[in-house]
């Protein structure tokens, strides 16, 4: 991955060739473009129609982001395949300013059970 491809670990770029290929004359390589583009948008734990969908307003969520993933970092930190998936939702909202329906669902209860260990530590 080249040094200057942050965006989502590099994901959405990635995604968007795969989709290009999508239009090769070789039914193989379109085929294998297709699929692969499948695999990234599972990375980004989002659905086709929620990576089409046009972004929100900025204004319209007022939620630090930041604060909300710097609270589950600390509290919270997943592990595994957990922490790989709050690695690409953490990327996509660098990225595009906004998290997902699904996204912003799993981050509210990594968020909630933060809230709760920091509660219960008397924080």
């Amino acid at each position: 991955m080249p040094a200057a491809d942050t965006s989502n670990g590099g994901v959405l770029p990635r995604l968007v060739k795969c989709l290009e290929l999508t239009t090769s004359n070789h039914d193989g390589e379109a085929l294998a473009a297709a699929r692969k583009a499948n695999v990234l948008r599972k990375k980004l734990a989002a659905s086709w129609a929620e990576l089409m969908a046009p972004a929100p307003k900025p204004d319209q969520d007022e939620i630090d982001f930041g604060v909300v993933f710097s609270t589950i970092h600390e509290w919270n930190p997943p592990s595994g395949k957990w922490a790989e998936i709050l690695s690409s939702i953490e990327s996509f909202h660098r990225a595009r300013r906004y998290l997902t329906a699904r996204q912003r669902r799993l981050i509210d209860k990594f968020y909630k059970t933060a809230l709760k260990r920091m509660r219960e530590a008397g924080r």
